[in-house]
């Protein structure tokens, strides 16, 4: 067996993106659509979210290469670790934010603005973050000796921001 040569063909989208790259996900991050899916990366100080769009190649073949264009930019108060995303609060049609920075802030971000920013109780390392909607709408994430039994409710969340 010999390995496929490599062709420009293969690649399908290159950006320049000015920082290190964490994490990219894919969902519905726009408020402009609610069936075209969206991309979202996380950088150490930023997230930021495109929309992807196919273009033919000149040739009109059925090679296609995919833009990205900028759709929101989002600044971060604290260095990034992770995130996770999903209906937050019963959200429906779209996808919300949720940023775990290293020293345990979690900030949500609803399609083009920053909601709200809360500390996690009895933080000491960043770990895995997952989101669970049903039946409990809550965020999974680690203890410090990375045993998985902390989940913080959605809902609880906001209303520690809104004491």
């Amino acid at each position: 067996p010999s390995q496929k040569e490599f062709r420009a063909e293969d690649l399908k989208v290159e950006q320049q993106m000015g920082a290190p790259i964490l994490q990219v996900e894919i969902g519905i991050f726009g408020s402009h659509s609610q069936k075209e899916l969206q991309l979202a990366v996380l950088h150490p100080r930023r997230l930021v979210t495109y929309t992807v769009q196919a273009v033919p190649t000149e040739e009109g073949g059925s090679d296609t290469f995919f833009q990205l264009s900028l759709l929101n930019k989002h600044s971060l108060n604290r260095s990034a670790f992770n995130f996770t995303y999903g209906g937050f609060g019963g959200a429906k049609g779209k996808d919300l934010i949720a940023v775990q920075s290293l020293d345990g802030e979690i900030t949500i971000i609803e399609q083009d603005k920053i909601s709200f920013s809360v500390f996690l109780p009895d933080f000491l390392v960043p770990g895995p973050l997952c989101y669970v909607p049903y039946p409990n709408d809550v965020f999974v994430t680690v203890n410090s000796q990375f045993d998985c039994q902390v989940a913080h409710p959605y809902l609880l969340l906001l209303c520690d921001v809104r004491r």
